[in-house]
């Protein structure tokens, strides 16, 4: 086998790793096998609230669309800012944290989502809707 030949293996192989990556990333599966349940089992600490007990989704995109439903006590949406990536003793996966805000620009609190799940949890914090 020559270089060339060589080289086009290896790009072809690149390609089809990209592929794999996409792929893993749009089923939100990208460390393979996350929790299927709307609890993180053997978390502790306040669901949501604590870095030790994140809401489990199944993609980036679901933890977004799981922020933009969620409500205030008062009805009002949340606004939200992401403000980085953490990790727990507790969760396999990473862990993205989120400053949320009243309308008002009150800041509320932190939440923490881990979006490598295959599910999308249908709890909700302690004081949301």
């Amino acid at each position: 086998m020559g270089i060339l030949d060589f080289l086009k293996g290896k790009k072809r192989q690149e390609e089809n790793d990209i592929e794999d990556l996409l792929s893993m990333l749009s089923k939100g599966n990208m460390y393979g096998i996350g929790c299927d349940t709307d609890q993180i089992p053997g978390t502790i600490g306040e669901f949501g609230l604590d870095l030790n007990n994140p809401i489990p989704v199944s993609s980036i995109p679901a933890a977004y669309k799981y922020l933009e439903n969620l409500r205030f006590a008062d009805n009002m949406k949340v606004k939200f800012e992401r403000t980085g990536s953490y990790g727990s003793e507790y969760v396999k996966y990473p862990i993205d944290g989120y400053s949320i805000f009243h309308p008002d620009g009150r800041r509320i609190c932190m939440l923490f989502i881990s979006p490598y799940h295959k599910v999308d949890s249908k709890l909700k914090p302690k004081g949301f809707k």
